[in-house]
């Protein structure tokens, strides 16, 4: 997860993509929409595993990397915390970060 401000950018962590295997499918919510921390965000698939994305944070999904995934749908296997995220939200209350596990 990026942040900036009180925008985030969300994906899949390296160690979900890693066990989940190659991605090949998900649904999407659109720009617009609003989404609860522990809600589901997406379902997502692949030859492995069905399940759903849970998003971390509370607020509205601003952007999509949906256009991405129809070019590429391994993108977030090759690249999860660069090209490969999938929402970014406008946060509704940011003192939920504080809440939130990071890689250290």
């Amino acid at each position: 997860m990026a942040v900036e401000g009180e925008v985030v950018r969300l994906g899949m962590t390296d160690v979900a993509q890693s066990r989940m295997g190659r991605l090949v499918q998900l649904s999407w919510k659109q720009p617009g929409r609003k989404v609860r921390r522990g809600r589901p965000l997406s379902v997502l698939e692949s030859a492995k595993w069905v399940g759903p994305m849970i998003s971390p944070v509370t607020g509205e999904i601003i952007a999509t990397n949906e256009e991405t995934f129809r070019r590429d749908s391994a993108i977030a296997n090759r690249d999860p915390y660069g090209e490969g995220w999938l929402y970014e939200i406008r946060l509704a209350d940011t003192s939920e970060l504080e809440r939130l596990a990071d890689a250290k």
